[in-house]
């Protein structure tokens, strides 16, 4: 979930186009936004926002949250789920969770790593897409 630190961000990008830069990215925001931790993230290649990120541990059997962590914006999903990843058990997730990062964050901990895959990797299981997105009750694609 992307949390917005704040909607429009015309006077910082026009601050940094007086100054000669081609445009506000993640390299330069710091420079001219009032929020110094804030950056621009983007979910799914076309959705972006300037702000943070949450990310959320829940008990899939109470349905209570175990874990909260704030991470910036930019973060991939995969590097944040160490903030909130479970001692024990098994790990549900969508497919931010597929890569490299999420199966080493689960391995230390002796996890079962439950992630859909993206849809060009081998191994690809429609129908066990389906069931994980009813587990997690999760906007799926």
């Amino acid at each position: 979930m992307h949390l917005i630190s704040k909607a429009t961000l015309w006077k910082e990008r026009d601050k940094a186009i007086k100054e000669k830069h081609d445009k506000l990215n993640n390299e330069i925001l710091p420079k001219f936004a009032r929020d110094k931790e804030a950056n621009f993230g983007c979910k799914g290649g076309n959705k972006f926002w300037y702000g943070f990120k949450k990310h959320t541990s829940v008990d899939m059997q109470s349905g209570m949250i175990n874990k909260v962590a704030i991470t910036k914006a930019s973060l991939i999903d995969s590097k944040g789920m160490k903030h909130v990843i479970p001692d024990s058990g098994a790990v549900y997730g969508d497919k931010g969770y597929c890569d490299k990062n999420a199966k080493a964050a689960a391995a230390r901990r002796g996890l079962h790593l439950a992630a859909m895959k993206k849809n060009n990797m081998i191994g690809k299981n429609k129908d066990l897409d389906k069931w994980y997105c009813k587990l997690i009750k999760d906007r799926c694609s």
